[in-house]
């Protein structure tokens, strides 16, 4: 008990005051922090990453889910053209007797198909179609010279949605998807590897007992060394590289362009290697999260199958042609 004398009346005011504040704080809650703020965008998952590719057997999407990949067939017939609306969203054209098929493909749901009157086009009988994208909206380009490659005149018909205007011009950033009537796209050239290094060169091989006199590539990787093209990828009577880049930086991948000559033709030959392997990619893509695949054909046919990479790794495989599109 504190006795108020003069000598002690500070020190006892001081500890009552010490009391009641104690007292005060037990009586309140114990502070939390703030919840941070968390937008629907930063909780929404992205859509794992998907490829289509196409061939006379079928249209064919693979899956990439982390490390996983799985595949499946969503057509068995070849369409004209295949692309990405959006992440979710895979279309495809298909000219056929009663018109143009339009399909949708929509993650699991079932496909939506329309069909494109012949005659919406007013062209001459042409049937190389194309899907385009303007925004949100699915247009058709059909080629109006006939089977001209490549083409120098179209007609488009919107498609989805609204009703199926005809034009022969389309707005500013118009997106076409998989352009039948050029080349598939050519992949920007990137900065060499360090520890990689891939030049021209000539050199002499031997074939059933012949010398051969090839300018190819000779590519270095640390204690690696390869050329290109080996004997066997050589079927005509001279080979000569006249162009080699880089394309991929992890892992380093080249791209080298050669001429072919049979019979006094030339023919243009286009590879991709991973540095320095032997065997080339017929034809190479990449992809986000550093995936990227690469295309080897059956001998012979237009067939082949896709190696889908994530880096240096192997994840698995997809059949299909030439062409390959991405979700993102």
């Amino acid at each position: 008990m504190c006795q108020l004398t003069s000598r002690r009346v500070y020190t006892c005011l001081l500890a009552v005051a010490a009391c009641l504040l104690a007292a005060c704080d037990r009586g309140k809650p114990t502070p939390v922090a703030p919840a941070a703020i968390v937008s629907s965008a930063d909780t929404a998952a992205k859509p794992p990453l998907q490829v289509a590719a196409f061939d006379e057997n079928g249209l064919h999407v693979a899956t990439v889910t982390g490390d996983h990949l799985s595949n499946k067939t969503l057509a068995k017939d070849e369409p004209d053209s295949v692309g990405w609306l959006d992440e979710h969203t895979l279309v495809t054209s298909e000219s056929t007797g009663a018109g143009v098929e339009v399909t949708q493909y929509v993650d699991d749901e079932p496909p939506r198909t329309i069909v494109l009157e012949d005659a919406l086009f007013q062209t001459s009988g042409s049937s190389l179609t194309n899907v385009v994208f303007v925004g949100s909206e699915i247009w058709i380009a059909r080629c109006s010279d006939r089977e001209q490659e490549p083409c120098k005149a179209e007609a488009f018909v919107r498609a989805s949605p609204g009703a199926h205007e005809r034009v022969t011009e389309l707005p500013p950033g118009a997106r076409r998807s998989a352009d039948n009537y050029m080349v598939d796209r050519a992949w920007p050239t990137v900065a060499a590897p360090r520890d990689a290094a891939a030049k021209l060169a000539t050199f002499v091989e031997t074939s059933d007992g012949e010398r051969l006199r090839i300018t190819g590539v000779e590519c270095t990787r640390g204690t690696q060394t390869s050329r290109y093209p080996s004997v066997a990828l050589i079927e005509g009577d001279l080979w000569g590289s006249t162009n080699v880049r880089w394309v991929h930086t992890s892992p380093p991948i080249y791209e080298v362009v050669s001429i072919e000559t049979t019979g006094g033709v030339g023919s243009m030959r286009v590879h991709w290697l991973r540095a320095c392997d032997q065997a080339p990619f017929d034809a190479f893509a990449a992809f986000s999260d550093n995936l990227w695949a690469g295309l080897r054909y059956q001998s012979g046919t237009a067939e082949g199958t896709w190696e889908v990479w994530r880096g240096d790794q192997l994840l698995g495989s997809l059949p299909g042609g030439s062409a390959i599109r991405a979700n993102r």
